[in-house]
């Protein structure tokens, strides 16, 4: 069914429902009603700079934002609609020398009508419809860029008494920095992937526990059409010990089968992970490590966003080795405050190899700087070294910059 059928469907749906009759309101109070709910906005300015051996260096200045408006929910019904925008701001860079992650393919800037969408929901269901955000294990947001990635999907959700909740879902088609291709463009997600030809997009099931509980755990079932059925299983459990703090040991498990034409060849791989974490108030420090195993032809299945495994870092991860191999990664995090400031300044390490090392081999640091002025400023920056090990050789150091002003 096109898009424009499910908005018109959904419409009529939420009308026929039965509506609890409502009290009439004073004069004064009908007067002061509007139809939007509420208006929000946000300045962004990015910079990324690379330099890879034996490459010209590739950088990017720009300046963006967004501007969202949401109606209030009227028989059950809700829309809502987000501009984007991005302006270049070296127009003039040459193509050898521009990082492509932040512009249209040409190097211009842009404005796409994001988010927009219409929510249905009654009681402990609801269904999205139209261009929207994602936050599933092989499609996300991944917002670390001038925009973050969206998709046009049907999302249907539903939360049951006993704290569980279930989703299901399609979507086709992907726009944002993820998609590899043009961010300023809605691609068919099989191009996004690296197919040629027209594709069908991709079709998923759901179950999450509530978040807060002792054990947490969740499951999805993706069918990638025509390339891949994928099954990814997360299970947590979060606890307290005097002396040590809050702790958290998490596993994850990844197994991706070929299917129908199997466009992306016979991918049959499966991938494990286990992480821990460590927080602790005093001092004011936050220790993380993890492992990702990948076997089988393929390696570890890849994301359309930041991905889901326990090891990913600055613009690299698992899924990035091209086949089987492993991956680890240690961090400490300190978060300070001094008034309305707020700081984080995390040191990650990490290293990413192949079976046999000659198809990709890496070791990563990277710096990450947080920093918060009340409720509408943030900046973001993020320093990486990482030495290439393969026969490639080609080592690479890039920072990056997102600063963020929000308003309402």
């Amino acid at each position: 069914m096109r898009p424009a059928r499910w908005l018109l469907a959904a419409c009529l749906t939420a009308l026929a429902a039965p509506v609890p009759a409502t009290q009439p309101q004073p004069p004064r109070q009908q007067a002061q009603v509007t139809p939007l709910l509420h208006t929000r906005g946000q300045l962004r300015l990015g910079a990324i700079d690379l330099h890879t051996t034996g490459q010209p260096g590739r950088h990017a200045l720009a300046a963006g934002g967004h501007f969202h408006l949401r109606t209030r929910r009227w028989h059950a019904c809700q829309a809502a609609t987000t501009v984007y925008g991005v302006a270049n701001l070296r127009p003039h860079d040459d193509a050898a020398h521009r990082h492509p992650d932040f512009f249209t393919a040409d190097g211009h800037g842009f404005l796409l009508a994001g988010d927009t969408w219409l929510d249905w929901r009654r009681g402990a269901t609801g269904l999205r419809l139209g261009r929207q955000a994602l936050d599933t294990p092989h499609l996300d947001g991944d917002d670390v860029r001038m925009q973050p990635n969206r998709f046009r999907a049907a999302v249907l959700h539903h939360a049951t008494p006993g704290g569980l909740r279930l989703g299901a879902g399609l979507a086709d088609r992907m726009a944002g920095w993820g998609n590899g291709v043009d961010p300023a463009r809605f691609v068919r997600l099989g191009e996004a992937l690296g197919l040629d030809g027209p594709s069908r997009g991709v079709a998923w099931l759901s179950a999450e526990t509530d978040e807060g509980a002792p054990w947490q755990g969740r499951a999805w079932l993706y069918r990638f059409t025509d390339v891949a059925d994928v099954l990814y299983v997360e299970a947590a459990r979060s606890g307290h010990r005097a002396g040590l703090g809050d702790w958290q040991l998490a596993a994850q498990f990844d197994r991706a089968r070929a299917s129908g034409a199997a466009r992306l060849g016979d991918w049959r791989a499966d991938t494990w992970g286990l992480a821990l974490g460590l927080h602790r108030d005093r001092p004011h420090l936050d220790l993380y490590t993890a492992v990702n195993v990948s076997h089988g032809a393929g390696g570890a299945f890849p994301s359309l966003g930041g991905g889901p495994f326990f090891t990913t870092m600055e613009g690299t991860g698992i899924d990035a080795l091209g086949g089987p191999g492993r991956a680890w990664l240690v961090s400490a995090a300190h978060p300070w405050r001094h008034g309305a400031r707020r700081w984080r300044l995390t040191l990650a390490a990490g290293g990413f190899r192949s079976r046999d090392g000659s198809a990709f081999d890496r070791r990563q640091l990277d710096t990450l700087l947080e920093f918060g002025l009340g409720r509408h400023l943030r900046l973001t920056a993020v320093a990486t070294v990482a030495d290439d090990r393969s026969p490639a050789d080609a080592d690479d150091r890039q920072f990056r910059l997102i600063a963020d002003l929000d308003f309402r």
